[in-house]
């Protein structure tokens, strides 16, 4: 995927050759981590870890704060000292990926490498469409509005030119129109987490999905049709399990919280 994004960035129409250069080689810097931090397997390194947090039965307050003291040390530890590039910013169990600007890393937990989104020994169309669009949403955030704001290995540095920042913001105006017209009032309540910045980040996973996963069709021909949905080709399978990312259900209260958060 990192190396699908690294070629078709060049495809977006938004980079003049030095900013496509630069946003090509942060790509090509970015580490991913995946599944738990590389200690995690190992005892003894865990023993170290959890060594300084301390435990009493029977009370589980104090067990709460001395897991904020023991993680509050361990960050006070870390001042000063060389950035941990290969740092696990969250638990392994968690159902989010994540991405950190300063570090120029992202990460993907365990708790995400599963249904939906992963699914071992399924079709390729199916994990590109769910995974591979996912990964793809998070490789793109070094290099979108706000990644811009960081150089290739974290410091800040604003690297968009004003062409940039002008083909960029037609787009951006271009996908609100788009979601506005889909958005009616009656159906708002429906719409409010889509932001034109976010459906950008989303656009370009997919397509960097998409474009990966027809190389290695092309490389080691087509896919079987999956079984009771023989109807649909492997393209429409791919976005199918992309849509699939975004469905949820919720109880109206939801949704209108949603939108008094959101004003």
């Amino acid at each position: 995927m990192k190396t699908a994004f690294e070629i078709g960035v060049s495809e977006t129409g938004f980079y003049d050759n030095a900013t496509l250069t630069f946003a090509q080689q942060k790509l090509k810097n970015l580490d991913i981590l995946v599944e738990s931090p590389s200690f995690a397997l190992d005892d003894a390194s865990v023993e170290k870890y959890y060594s300084e947090f301390p435990t009493m039965n029977g009370s589980h307050l104090t067990n709460i704060l001395n897991g904020y003291i023991s993680l509050t040390t361990q960050t006070l530890e870390l001042l000063g000292t060389t950035v941990d590039r290969d740092f696990f910013d969250v638990q392994p169990v968690e159902v989010e990926g994540f991405y950190d600007y300063v570090r120029n890393t992202m990460g993907i937990p365990a708790g995400v490498i599963q249904v939906p989104l992963y699914a071992s020994g399924s079709l390729q169309a199916v994990n590109f469409g769910g995974m591979g669009s996912f990964m793809g949403l998070i490789i793109n955030q070094a290099i979108n509005n706000e990644g811009s704001q960081f150089g290739l290995n974290g410091s800040l540095d604003s690297w968009w030119p004003p062409l940039t920042q002008t083909a960029i913001s037609n787009t951006l105006k271009c996908i609100e129109s788009q979601l506005n017209a889909s958005c009616p009032s009656a159906s708002a309540a429906l719409c409010t987490s889509l932001t034109p910045e976010n459906e950008l980040d989303n656009i370009l996973g997919i397509l960097g999905a998409y474009q990966q996963y027809q190389k290695i069709v092309s490389a080691t021909g087509p896919e079987k049709q999956l079984a009771g949905l023989t109807n649909l080709t492997s393209e429409q399978i791919l976005f199918t399990s992309f849509a699939q990312n975004f469905c949820a259900t919720s109880i109206p209260e939801i949704g209108r919280a949603s939108c008094r958060e959101r004003v």
